[in-house]
């Protein structure tokens, strides 16, 4: 036997199997399972990951259970077993719904929903069905949301009436669950008589251990929904008293600062509200990557209840502060840097004492799903507007200045550009003046905007870039953090990468890179640059090469994204020994090596990011760049036209190469382009590109 991985692996896996789930011999024979599984039998250790997976996400350790689900993933694209493929997909669905990932658990689910369907695993489909239906509830889907629940709901009521032993009590599991859910879809839809009743239904099958404690909680919403506040109010306390699992803890306590915000209560609601964010914190705090910290403290809904509240109560530094949370907390390297370690007036203060020194202005945003919140900062005042602007509008008139950009329209004709001005920028004019450099903090949606191409209506339609000079930042904490102009001293001037060997007919050459790459290094002595072009471009080359070491990093290639998985967007270079040809945004982010470039220019399509967090900012390839520490980093919005990057390139590096700030250097390339008589004039060719400050 001692011969013999694939057997001992076996034994390993069976006494796992007789042990406790969430024991640590459980963990401990799994482990051993798996290593010895590894390269002898793919399917154990596939099922030994599964395993390692759902006991992590028992344990609440979400972060690590989709580490070995993904990984038992990977290994069953080599098994091709469509019932393996379900249960994984399935598991990672709740996994990533945990972190409040709902875009990656919802495709996950309903990849888990299809396949178990197809196979017809009732029991599975009952549970994928009604996670789908949670997923769109999530995104306010609510007529989706009950469909795909009653369909849930229907299966999971014909397996009870024919279940019997251990079977019947893990579908009066499920059924609880679907009834909980439907519970809460009736509370939200405002539709009381029937969430009571989906209660009473779930009430009458016994719920117990986390199912009891869901139950209570949408009791005590109910109770809030019908102004039984004192009833509420006791049933909230016994939960978060009970020291419940975290979620229905931390859920209690921001339905007790919502009750008391009701009760016109503040100082009860200020102090459950902080007790609420503390915990949001803790458990995001517990998990290790970064990208799942951000899902999480992005889709806390309490969020917006804080801030509506303290809009209300005339506290708008307060509430910049708690938007500002989440975005500072994302990026920092260290405990203590985020906004709340001071109160929020010296916070305030400290940031005007920085935008006094760069004499720039802040121009940040809070998307709530029924307002849109505003905050224009100028080393002298500070002044927060609201307006009647929901989210879903918001996303609607940005998908249509997409469109206006996609068709090359012009400044006069359009509309979603002049409307989109309008909303964003004309409450502020009087306190941003032409000239101004300005800093844009966006939020959620309106990271798929580059202000320098919203439409002036007055004297004559214009482009705003005419008028101010912009930057963007993830957020105001890295604006007031970004280094002054102060020249510093580099070992070197520019390190170029790209022009990269055709890997795959998916990123074919790009017959202009080279081009770019000739133009970007002419206004530097040779001694002072390294190219690294066609076979050379790998991304082994990057992180051997230095890159500390340099002012600025160039990248022109193909870039690729990946919105489910946002740290895997890459930039794609030529294969190197190994044939791995992508540099990973999560790699960049990782580096151990510390960047200090002044300026990192992806000139790749959708560089910008491929995920928009509401608390955590823009997630990608400029995310992961600032991280590892580029002070600014210039990269794409939408497609990178070939053919004219070039020329635009070649007029910010003889900027940069003059001393300009970057920020100088890219307007004056746009205003060229802008100020053409040909094409390139319309924003399609020049506002892809933006400029974020901050590392």
């Amino acid at each position: 036997p001692d011969q013999n991985p694939a057997l001992n692996a076996e034994w390993e896996f069976a006494g796992a199997r007789c042990a406790d789930l969430l024991s640590q011999s459980a963990e401990n024979d799994y482990q051993r399972a798996r290593q010895l599984a590894h390269g002898n039998d793919p399917l154990l250790e596939a099922g030994s990951l599964i395993n390692l997976g759902v006991r992590q996400l028992r344990l609440e350790h979400f972060d690590e259970s989709i580490d070995a689900l993904k990984q038992a993933l990977e290994l069953e694209k080599t098994l091709g077993s469509p019932l393996v493929e379900e249960k994984i997909s399935g598991d990672l669905g709740t996994a990533y719904a945990e972190v409040g990932d709902f875009n990656t658990a919802e495709a996950y689910s309903r990849k888990a929903e299809q396949v178990a369907g197809d196979l017809g695993i009732t029991d599975d489909h009952v549970k994928w069905l009604s996670d789908v239906g949670y997923m769109n509830m999530r995104h306010e889907r609510m007529d989706e949301a009950q469909t795909y629940y009653a369909r849930a709901l229907s299966l999971a009521q014909q397996q009870l009436a024919k279940a019997s032993g251990p079977e019947l009590a893990a579908t009066r599991d499920i059924t609880v669950k679907i009834l909980r859910n439907l519970t809460d879809w009736g509370i939200q839809a405002n539709q009381l008589t029937k969430a009571e009743e989906y209660s009473r239904q779930a009430e009458a099958l016994n719920p117990q251990g986390n199912d009891l404690l869901d139950w209570k909680l949408n009791h005590a919403r109910i109770a809030v929904g019908q102004n039984r506040y004192a009833d509420a109010e006791q049933e909230l306390k016994q939960l978060v008293e009970a020291r419940t699992y975290w979620k229905v803890r931390w859920l209690a306590q921001s339905d007790l600062a919502s009750l008391y915000d009701k009760r016109s209560d503040a100082a009860k609601a200020e102090l459950w509200y902080r007790k609420a964010l503390d915990s949001g914190l803790e458990k995001s705090g517990q998990l290790k990557h970064q990208e799942y910290k951000t899902a999480l403290l992005s889709n806390l809904p309490f969020y917006d209840n804080y801030i509506q509240f303290l809009v209300r109560r005339d506290q708008p530094n307060r509430a910049l502060q708690i938007a500002e949370l989440g975005r500072t907390r994302v990026l920092a390297q260290a405990a203590g840097k985020g906004p709340l370690a001071q109160s929020p007036d010296v916070w305030m203060s400290g940031v005007q004492s920085a935008l006094r020194r760069q004499n720039k202005i802040v121009l940040a945003f809070w998307e709530s799903h029924a307002e849109l919140y505003s905050w224009v900062i100028t080393p002298s005042q500070v002044k927060q507007f609201r307006q009647p602007f929901p989210a879903p509008e918001i996303a609607r008139l940005i998908g249509a200045y997409r469109k206006e950009i996609d068709q090359h329209r012009a400044a006069a004709d359009s509309p979603a550009a002049a409307q989109l001005y309008d909303i964003l920028v004309r409450p502020a004019e009087a306190l941003i003046p032409k000239t101004s450099s300005v800093i844009v903090v966006g939020d959620s949606e309106l990271y798929d905007v580059n202000f320098e191409a919203l439409v002036v209506r007055t004297p004559s339609p214009h482009y705003w870039i005419e008028d101010v000079k912009l930057e963007n930042a993830i957020s105001v904490q890295m604006a007031a953090a970004a280094q002054s102009q102060t020249r510093r001293e580099y070992k070197r001037q520019l390190l170029a990468l790209g022009a990269p060997v055709q890997v795959t007919k998916e990123f074919p050459r790009l017959p202009h890179a080279q081009e770019e790459i000739t133009r970007i290094t002419a206004p530097f002595p040779p001694s002072a640059e390294r190219v690294l072009a066609a076979e050379s471009a790998t991304p082994d080359a990057f992180f051997s090469n230095h890159p500390d070491e340099y002012r600025y990093i160039h990248f022109v290639a193909h870039g690729t994204r990946v919105p489910l998985e946002p740290l895997d967007s890459a930039i794609v270079l030529s294969p190197d020994k190994n044939q791995s040809y992508k540099l990973y945004a999560r790699d960049i982010a990782a580096m151990k090596q510390r960047l200090n470039a002044e300026v990192v220019t992806i000139s790749s399509c959708d560089s910008a990011g491929t995920r928009k967090y509401s608390m955590g900012g823009l997630v990608g390839l400029s995310w992961a760049f600032a991280r590892a520490g580029a002070h600014q980093v210039v990269s794409a919005l939408w497609r990178v036209d070939d053919t004219t990057t070039p020329e635009l390139m070649d007029v910010f590096y003889r900027g940069l190469a003059q001393g300009k700030p970057a920020s100088e250097a890219l307007r004056e390339a746009k205003l060229s382009m802008l100020h053409s008589r040909s094409r390139e004039q319309r924003p399609y060719y020049w506002a892809t590109l933006q400029l974020y400050t901050g590392s």
